[in-house]
């Protein structure tokens, strides 16, 4: 498909597959036009979306694969990351799944295969579910709906546990120059609705 024609890639899981491409055909590259990713993380955030939950969510996206995400920092393919961040803000409440539900059609499908994982979230306490990737999906097609900063990038080892993909708005560091997506704008989740209902 690169070679048709110049593509957005959106890797919203581990970026082996990713990392493969760019080891593999270097002469793509230039018809990438850039690689989204759900990963990322400033120093010192923890993924909670509600404040007792027992433990922080992991940048699993990375974790699964670090060394896929040192070969795309590694590269001169512009990122974006779109991070838990983006979308630790948007909630998909149950109020919204039964609306959905009277749309029919991919509404009434979603409604219908959502509810296991509605459970899920409020048996957390939490006042519906965080959308992640379609927060990433929103950047592609509607740009305007979410901010974004550019940012240095790198991989920080810890001593135990996994490492961290960072973030920083620090000029002096020599690392990788990334777009880094922190908060969706008021109309992102009536569009999100109106999509997911089939509009």
């Amino acid at each position: 498909a690169l070679r048709e024609e110049p593509m957005t890639i959106l890797a919203v899981g581990p970026v082996t597959n990713a990392a493969s491409l760019l080891m593999r055909h270097p002469d793509l590259h230039d018809r990438i036009e850039r690689i989204i990713v759900v990963a990322g993380r400033r120093p010192g955030q923890k993924f909670l979306s509600v404040e007792d939950q027992p433990r922080p969510f992991r940048d699993l996206n990375f974790e699964l694969d670090p060394e896929a995400m040192r070969v795309l920092l590694e590269s001169d393919v512009p990122l974006v990351f779109a991070p838990w961040e983006v979308s630790s803000t948007v909630w998909i409440t149950r109020d919204d799944l039964r609306a959905l539900k009277t749309t029919g059609g991919s509404g009434l499908y979603i409604y219908a295969t959502s509810q296991q994982w509605i459970d899920g979230w409020e048996q957390r306490h939490a006042p519906g579910g965080n959308p992640f990737d379609t927060l990433a999906l929103g950047y592609v097609t509607h740009p305007h709906l979410i901010e974004g900063m550019q940012v240095r990038a790198w991989i920080e080892p810890r001593d135990e546990g996994a490492p961290h993909l960072l973030v920083e708005e620090r000029e002096e560091r020599g690392d990788r120059s990334i777009v880094y997506l922190h908060t969706p704008k008021p109309g992102f989740k009536p569009m999100l609705i109106e999509r997911l209902a089939g509009r």
